[in-house]
C-alpha cells in the first residue's frame, strides 16, 4: 500500500543535496518515485503483450529511471535518525532495478517464442513469476511497515495515495 503523509517537522539534507523540511516531504519524495516505478511496470506489461521491440524500449527506459531513483534514494539523509523507511525503499528499488535488467528480459524472450515456447521455458516463466511475486510481497510488507512506523514516529497521517500527476515521467 502506498500512502502520502500530512504533517511538519525539522529539515534533513542528504548526499543528494535535497533537503527535507518535513516528514511529509520525506515520505512523499519516496512515494512519488515508487508510484512512477509502478507506472513503468504497467507500461512494460502492456507493451510486452503486443510488441517485443516496444517492450524492450520500455525495459531500457525503466531500468534507467529506476537506477536514477535508486541512486537518489540511496543518497537521501536519514530523518531525525530514522533510516528504516529509506532503507526499505532502497531495497524495493534494488529489486525493481534487478527485475528490469534480468527477470523481465528473460520473461520477454520466453514470451516472444509464442506458440513455439517449450514446456521447459513455460515452467521457467512460471517459476520466475512465482518467485518475483513472493519476493515483492515480502519487500512490500517491510516497506509498508517501515512507512507506518515512520508515520507513527513523526505523527503523520497517511492517506491512501498521492494524486497521480499527468505526464510526470522522466524520459
Amino acid at each position: 500500500m502506498i500512502a502520502a503523509a500530512c504533517n511538519t517537522a525539522p529539515k534533513a539534507t542528504g548526499r543528494n543535496g535535497i533537503q527535507f523540511k518535513t516528514p511529509t516531504e520525506y515520505n512523499d519524495y519516496i512515494i512519488t518515485r515508487q508510484q512512477e516505478v509502478a507506472r513503468l511496470i504497467d507500461q512494460f506489461t502492456a507493451a510486452s503483450a503486443f510488441d517485443e521491440d516496444s517492450a524492450q524500449a520500455v525495459l531500457q527506459k525503466s531500468s534507467r529511471i529506476t537506477g536514477e531513483y535508486l541512486t537518489d534514494l540511496s543518497a537521501m539523509s536519514d530523518y531525525k535518525g530514522d533510516t528504516a523507511f529509506r532503507n526499505a525503499a532502497v531495497n524495493n528499488f534494488t529489486f525493481y532495478k534487478r527485475i528490469f535488467d534480468n527477470e523481465y528480459k528473460t520473461l520477454l524472450v520466453i514470451n516472444s517464442k509464442g506458440n513455439k515456447v517449450s514446456a521447459a521455458d513455460a515452467q521457467r516463466a512460471i517459476a520466475i513469476t512465482q518467485s518475483l511475486t513472493a519476493e515483492e510481497a515480502e519487500l512490500d510488507k517491510h516497506f509498508t511497515n517501515a512507512q507506518h512506523n515512520f508515520a507513527q514516529k513523526n505523527k503523520l497521517s497517511l492517506e491512501s495515495a498521492i494524486p497521480a500527476k499527468p505526464n510526470a515521467s522522466k524520459d
